[in-house]
């Protein structure tokens, strides 16, 4: 959610031609699968080979990069003793709307939850891996709503109340000066509710049709390619070239560049244009 109109300003075409994968995005799914294999069968050498032999499932992953993010989180005591009490859990959190949302409509964020640990205090902490290039504090906040997402779901959906959150940066492995690896959030549940409350606002505003640009680093990932890009789908908006409608198919909207808006209590962000079709992206947060 850092900007409205790169989650829903977005034409189909312009979508598909950005493309939903990647290099980096498909390495990082490969380093997740040996991760979740290696705590189920306690064996790297195992991961690895399931790692590759499923190379269908990421076709643009490096990885021999993926092998070597992989093998010092591998060789990590921290990792060889962890108690996974959940790993690969897929969730679904959701919100009531907000009072100012014209809809009424609950919002549903999905998501898969990588790693639920238990300390052996008891203390259970609910850790993201995170293959990006970004800082651990830059991915603490960049991740921030997502992860607040995560905590929540998991008490909602899994019935784990966990004390904590956190990234498990896999680059600080590879660094010249080894790094942390292990970034806890400062905050816990509480907090999350608060940071999904500014999602709720957020979704109402969308809702009611109110797009704005909020620049940020992120828009190097965005398909409209810039800031002034930005201000003429604004100017698209604003003239009613392209208006948002409903969708009557929201599984179909979640997994394809249809570009309309969710049924009630979809998983979905939103929405279609009259004139041109739009991708509006799902909640569904980024890994």
């Amino acid at each position: 959610m850092h900007c409205p109109l790169g989650y829903l300003g977005i034409r189909e075409e312009e979508m598909l031609a950005l493309g939903t994968s990647g290099p980096a995005a498909d390495t990082g799914k490969a380093v997740h699968h040996a991760a979740n294999i290696f705590h189920n069968e306690k064996d790297a050498a195992i991961a690895l080979g399931v790692m590759h032999g499923a190379r269908n499932a990421y076709p643009f992953a490096d990885l021999e990069q993926a092998a070597a993010m992989f093998r010092p989180y591998a060789a990590d005591s921290r990792n060889i003793e962890a108690r996974i009490i959940h790993g690969e859990a897929k969730i679904k959190t959701r919100l009531p709307a907000h009072e100012t949302d014209p809809t009424g409509e609950e919002i549903v964020i999905s998501g898969i939850i990588d790693q639920i640990r238990e300390e052996p205090n008891g203390v259970r902490i609910l850790w993201d891996i995170k293959t990006g290039k970004p800082t651990g504090y830059e991915m603490m906040i960049a991740h921030a709503f997502q992860l607040a997402a995560y905590l929540i779901g998991a008490e909602r959906e899994l019935g784990i109340r966990c004390h904590a959150v956190g990234i498990i940066r896999i680059r600080d492995y590879l660094s010249r000066k080894p790094g942390r690896v292990f970034w806890r959030m400062p905050w816990g549940i509480d907090t999350a509710y608060t940071l999904l409350d500014g999602v709720r606002k957020r979704v109402a505003e969308v809702r009611r049709g109110e797009l704005y640009a909020n620049p940020g680093d992120f828009c190097q990932y965005c398909a409209l390619g810039g800031v002034p890009n930005c201000t003429n789908r604004i100017g698209e908006f604003s003239r009613g070239e392209i208006k948002l409608t409903r969708n009557r198919d929201c599984n179909a909207a979640a997994n394809e560049p249809t570009g309309q808006l969710p049924s009630a209590g979809s998983e979905c962000a939103t929405g279609a244009g009259d004139n041109a079709s739009l991708y509006l992206k799902s909640l569904r947060p980024v890994c």
